[in-house]
């Protein structure tokens, strides 16, 4: 035989209380909130200190290239990477439709505009129709050139197939460092000091 405790079924129990949430709106709200913020530490702290992956061009030279430019110079001439040799390179892969790159265009465009050591910043169109990255580029008004790769080519020379993808050539012609992903401006500034 079988003991119950409690009322018989179908019967409620006088003293019973009506059920509560176990948690409230607002703790559901801070909670979500604390998950949030959690996230956004972990991939703009602590994934920027972690080690990157070796690209195999770090240490080769720079593979050569030359470019129609799309901003920042004379329409129709080419930028042709070889002719920057005794410069630090900063190659900013990017496309119009990537949200990341615009991050990365703005860090990018006030370094451009702080920096006085010769360093130059030059950004790579990629994965765009000719001229939807031409309107892209001159609507960003940004302070230093950007290039098409017509046909993706150098992009995947590069291995610049996440964007934003950053490559850093020393003066000699070198890659020094290849990151994807935006990158901030005081990890950038440590990489050129490299390169110099």
């Amino acid at each position: 035989m079988v003991e119950r405790h409690g009322p018989p079924s179908g019967e409620a129990r006088e003293d019973a209380k009506p059920l509560k949430p176990t948690i409230g709106v607002k703790q559901a709200w801070v909670t979500a909130a604390m998950l949030v913020a959690s996230v956004c530490l972990f991939v703009y702290i602590v994934m920027p200190s972690l080690p990157h992956e070796n690209s195999p061009l770090v240490g080769a030279e720079a593979p050569d290239f030359a470019l129609p430019v799309i901003h920042g110079g004379e329409p129709g001439n080419r930028i042709r990477l070889s002719e920057l040799r005794g410069r630090v390179v900063v190659l900013d892969f990017w496309a119009s439709w990537c949200l990341p790159c615009e991050q990365q265009a703005r860090v990018l465009d006030q370094l451009a505009r702080r920096r006085s050591d010769g360093a130059l910043i030059l950004g790579v169109a990629t994965g765009d129709p000719a001229d939807a990255a031409t309107k892209h580029a001159q609507e960003r008004g940004l302070s230093y050139p950007s290039v098409h790769d017509t046909h993706g080519d150098v992009a995947l020379t590069y291995g610049a197939t996440d964007l934003p993808t950053l490559v850093v050539i020393d003066q000699s012609g070198k890659v020094v460092a290849v990151r994807r992903g935006v990158v901030d401006a005081s990890t950038i500034d440590e990489l050129i000091s490299l390169a110099d």
